[in-house]
């Protein structure tokens, strides 16, 4: 469900509540329960952001919270189950605009806090989850070659922090 308002013509300020049904994870080769799948669980979302389209650039910027079932090897029995929850919170901005006639650019950063909770394990909860970086931007600029109408150069660069 989403609710926009838009206080001039090339504004939008909206939040939006989600829930989405997803397919169960499967059970590593390591696991009691090997290549057992889970039951489907669901994810519950929340954003809140704002838009802004002038005549050569678009700029969006978005604060968002998203829970959902975190699936590990119990340690106790060694059976692959949901063992917690995994909580993403964050807030992007991107940018998307044309300089001239030939050059269009696209860009991002999004700050990240994905956190374990509700674990068994004490070393686990409420602690970051592993391996998923706390930022990341991006940024793809597209030139148009005077070749021909679809001849384009692309440079995508991205810079990604460190993971724990």
């Amino acid at each position: 469900m989403s609710v926009l308002y838009k206080p001039q013509a090339r504004m939008t300020i909206y939040t939006t509540i989600g829930s989405s049904l997803q397919q169960g994870d499967i059970a590593p080769g390591t696991a009691a329960n090997s290549g057992e799948g889970l039951a489907p669980y669901r994810t519950h979302q929340q954003e809140i952001g704002y838009k802004l389209a002038t005549r050569a650039v678009d700029f969006s910027t978005a604060w968002f919270h998203l829970d959902r079932p975190f699936a590990t090897v119990d340690p106790a029995d060694n059976v692959f189950r949901i063992t917690g929850n995994q909580v993403n919170i964050g807030v992007e901005a991107m940018i998307t605009g044309r300089i001239g006639t030939r050059l269009v650019t696209y860009g991002g950063f999004t700050v990240l806090d994905p956190t374990l909770t509700h674990t068994p394990v004490p070393e686990t909860n409420d602690k970051h989850f592993v391996g998923i970086p706390t930022w990341k931007s991006n940024l793809l600029a597209e030139y148009r070659v005077a070749a021909g109408p679809a001849t384009f150069v692309s440079v995508n660069w991205q810079l990604v922090g460190g993971r724990q």
